[in-house]
């Protein structure tokens, strides 16, 4: 075994700090998947749009509008379970900085 520092400190410091890390990238990891998912819906939308500049029967034209509402409260689903995974995710990074914070307040990082 060598003297040189070890890729896994095994201290309660450096088990925060991996713990704020996975946190770190879990955050970016859902930022990432909502912002595909709100891709998606906007893709649909200017589908749909674009449906409804070409002449329709009035049937047609209310389905498209019918889902045209359904993306806008899909829309407000998904900004919400965005807000709550997000709120999560910062309190436990939130704690897990508080924590490292006592555990090792004289280590600069």
């Amino acid at each position: 075994m060598t003297s040189a520092t070890p890729l896994w400190e095994a201290s309660p410091a450096g088990t925060l700090a991996r713990q704020v890390a996975l946190v770190l990238d879990e955050l970016a990891q859902a930022r990432g998947l909502h912002r595909q998912l709100e891709l998606g819906l906007l893709r649909t939308e200017c589908a749909l749009d674009t449906e409804l500049f070409q002449p329709l029967p009035p049937g047609d034209r209310a389905r498209l509008q019918g889902h045209l509402l359904g993306l806008d409260a899909e829309r407000r689903r998904l900004a919400m379970a965005e807000h709550e995974a997000l709120r999560a995710l910062h309190g436990r990074l939130l704690d897990l900085l508080n924590k490292y914070a006592y555990v090792a307040p004289d280590h600069e990082d």
